[in-house]
């Protein structure tokens, strides 16, 4: 692990014994420090092992710099680095990635080497409770030593209080062990784990009401949460769910985790009612809305209550009294506050199915003939708007998959659409601006068996500047096998007010020609004047 980062300069975050230790490691193999950073302001501006201690707001990273934690308060440091708006494995690392021989429930120099027969270590899933592991589509969760006996008893709860058909996602225990990991647990593998910076409104409310309940209930069994955030939920088959086993721990509920809680679900939503959605989705806030940013749409209730939650001089406060006046507010303020913004593509479909009702059904029976012939399991409807024909691929072929679009409003009526008819698509909102780099599953390799592209291409070309071969190249990427794909010729009504000397190039026959090198065409079907669905394989 240490050699991926050889090139790489530490900020160390920490600078006790421990940071005194990881320090000492990291100039015996040669990794430069640039400087230290805490929270103790009687440190600051002091030297450390000839490392100048600076306060965390001081950090600026630069494309080369990453944060290195050095603490035995690594949860509390994370989360306040998520605050700061630093990324989890891209910004900081905890100091037990790299040197595991640190870490208090290690027994030896190399232990991590004994999981390599469970699975590949996922290094950002290293916490006080074990490590994450992959192997192929299997998830492992290796425990320590010393939290086997309450991981037990956790898993124990779960499985009597019936919380794995509620919300929290399945776990148990495999008959796998080591020398330093006594108990090895196995999660089920999610394809497409998505959180909440890519959900519509319902999504992110009701991802709140799960954990809220989720919290009352483990109060019961004097559980709780480590943390709140919005990463630890994903939405798999029709259901929110609960992906950080990790994060249930024995104990009370803590302030924090509350506000932690609100700042990933409700301010959002807060936001989406007062017409805010764009800025939301925009800024895609990796570590949650902050108080002031929304403060100004509340009423006084809501002001009464979460003033109590941020007002630090009153520490007797319940923190389940404060959580249920935040669900019972939260029910009557989003019913009577709605206000989203209109969307262009909200009823695109309603609307076109009305004015062109003959090539819309000959466009439906088109794509349907081709998946038909596609036969695949999994579908990625690209620009899908409200997920109409995610619903007839999975009625029709029993297909599963993901839905995106940019419209925020058509992921919001794909959800419910989806919610109402046990259709196993996730609907996600997107911004192509970047596309498809800033897919999520992209990260994880995940390819499609079915593409399926209407009506987008032109979108991509005449408002985001790309040339058929980017567009290509694109789709091709997230291609198992095969691609559908609509091309709108130059006379079409819209794309014909968009061309100019400069799109000379926009044509079908240059678009058959770039395909071609990559994609074999199978069958096109005209299903207007103006506009061609292309089933192509890939090469």
């Amino acid at each position: 692990m240490i050699e991926q980062f050889k090139n790489r300069t530490f900020i160390i975050f920490g600078s006790g014994s421990l940071a005194f230790k990881v320090i000492s490691e990291c100039e015996k193999n040669s990794l430069h420090i640039s400087y230290i950073v805490d929270n103790d302001i009687s440190k600051h501006n002091q030297l450390f092992k000839g490392y100048i201690i600076k306060k965390p707001e001081d950090i600026k990273l630069n494309e080369n710099e990453i944060i290195l934690i050095a603490s035995s308060y690594s949860i509390d440091i994370q989360r306040q680095l998520r605050d700061l708006s630093f990324r989890a494995e891209i910004d900081y690392i905890n100091y037990n990635l790299m040197f595991p021989y640190l870490s208090p429930n290690m027994k030896f120099s190399g232990v991590f080497e004994e999981l390599n027969s469970i699975g590949e270590l996922l290094n950002y899933s290293i916490d006080d409770v074990g490590v994450l592991l992959k192997k192929e589509d299997e998830f492992y969760r290796a425990i320590y030593h010393n939290k086997v006996e309450d991981t037990k008893n956790i898993l124990k709860v779960l499985k009597e209080e019936n919380f794995y058909n509620e919300c929290v996602i399945k776990t148990e225990i495999t008959e796998k062990s080591t020398k330093n990991f006594p108990l090895i647990l196995k999660h089920p593998y999610i394809k497409y784990c998505s959180d909440i910076r890519s959900w519509s409104f319902s999504m992110i409310k009701e991802g709140f009401d799960v954990i809220a309940n989720l919290l009352v209930a483990l109060n019961k069994n004097n559980l709780t949460l480590k943390d709140a955030h919005g990463l630890n939920l994903t939405y798999y088959e029709g259901k929110h769910r609960l992906i950080d086993f990790g994060s249930i721990i024995k104990g009370n509920l803590k302030l924090y985790v509350i506000k932690e809680l609100v700042e990933s679900f409700i301010f959002p939503c807060v936001m989406m009612v007062n017409g805010q959605s764009l800025e939301f989705y925009k800024h895609n806030y990796y570590s949650g809305i902050k108080y002031f940013m929304i403060k100004s749409f509340l009423d006084e209730e809501g002001l009464n209550i979460f003033n109590e939650l941020y007002n630090e001089e009153d520490i007797n406060k319940d923190p389940y009294l404060i959580l249920t006046n935040i669900q019972n507010w939260s029910r009557n303020y989003f019913v009577k506050t709605q206000n989203f913004s209109n969307t262009l593509w909200g009823d695109y479909q309603k609307i076109n199915t009305k004015k062109n009702p003959e090539n819309m059904d000959l466009k439906e029976k088109t794509v349907l003939d081709f998946l038909r012939t596609c036969n695949g399991n999994t579908l990625i409807d690209i620009a899908g708007n409200n997920g109409w024909y995610c619903y007839s691929a999975n009625k029709n072929f029993n297909m599963s998959g993901i839905l995106v679009d940019f419209d925020f409003n058509c992921i919001e009526n794909a959800y419910f659409l989806f919610k109402k008819e046990k259709v196993n698509f996730v609907p996600l909102v997107n911004d192509f601006n970047n596309f498809p780099n800033n897919l999520f599953f992209l990260k994880q390799d995940i390819k499609f068996d079915v593409v399926l592209c209407l009506a987008f291409i032109h979108h991509l070309i005449f408002n985001n500047g790309f040339s058929f071969e980017k567009v290509r190249d694109s789709l091709h990427e997230v291609t198992n096998e095969y691609l559908i794909i609509e091309f709108i010729n130059p006379i079409d009504e819209y794309v014909s007010t968009w061309i100019n000397p400069y799109f000379s190039w926009y044509n079908k026959r240059n678009f058959e020609i770039v395909f071609s090198e990559k994609y074999s065409i199978e069958s096109v079907n005209s299903v207007s004047e103006s506009r061609e669905i292309y089933l192509m394989k890939k090469r």
